[in-house]
């Protein structure tokens, strides 16, 4: 599939490189970002708030207050854009019709036709999101392109082992999913390690 790319997308990419130019220092939230700016960055990723996603334990609880039936179980978040490799990930959901997936869009309702092992949610609050990658066994992503890639980091401080394309920060960093949350923090991608870089690099 081409994917085409609108006029205003280019003049965004213009404006940034003429704010790179006027700046004295960049940051950028991952390598790949700064690579692909071919500019030297501070790497500052967006942290994660720990306090909100968590493991809740109760997975049986709800799942049933969502109407995921019991069996293996996996969440994507994001989009059906063709860059998210939706198209990708659609046809591994057809292909393994005892899966259940928790797809969780910020699309519009009726993008493309649901198989039965779907569970569709739209434009959920982040509590709800919360809740429903608890549901889940693990996370699954196909995406292109991605600057730092958040959905997957969500999961993995819900203690969600993750299946995903190596971009945005997980071209760089991949969690051994032994202990998914543990593992999140321990690479610092926690909210209070964002703010201590942040200091650090203002305080300079």
């Amino acid at each position: 599939r081409i994917l085409r790319i609108p006029t205003f997308y280019k003049d965004s990419i213009r404006k940034q490189y003429e704010a790179i130019g006027a700046a004295d220092r960049c940051v950028a939230v991952s390598n790949q970002v700064a690579s692909s700016y071919q500019v030297p960055a501070d790497i500052i990723p967006i942290g994660i708030n720990p306090e909100l996603f968590r493991p809740l334990g109760n997975k049986a609880e709800l799942r049933q207050k969502y109407n995921i039936p019991e069996g293996e179980v996996a969440i994507f978040v994001g989009s059906s854009h063709p860059v998210k490799g939706f198209d990708q990930l659609y046809s591994e959901i057809i292909a393994d019709p005892n899966r259940t997936y928790i797809l969780v869009l910020k699309d519009e309702p009726g993008q493309f036709e649901t198989p039965k092992n779907v569970r569709l949610f739209f434009r959920v609050n982040q509590e709800v999101l919360c809740e429903l990658y608890n549901c889940a066994d693990r996370y699954v992503g196909r995406s292109i392109v991605e600057t730092l890639w958040l959905a997957p980091l969500e999961a993995l401080f819900c203690n969600l082992p993750i299946d995903v394309t190596p971009v945005g920060i997980f071209n760089e960093w991949q969690p051994e999913n032994k202990n998914p949350r543990q593992e999140a923090l321990q690479a610092g991608l926690d909210q209070a390690t964002m703010i201590r870089s942040w200091l650090k690099l203002l305080t300079l």
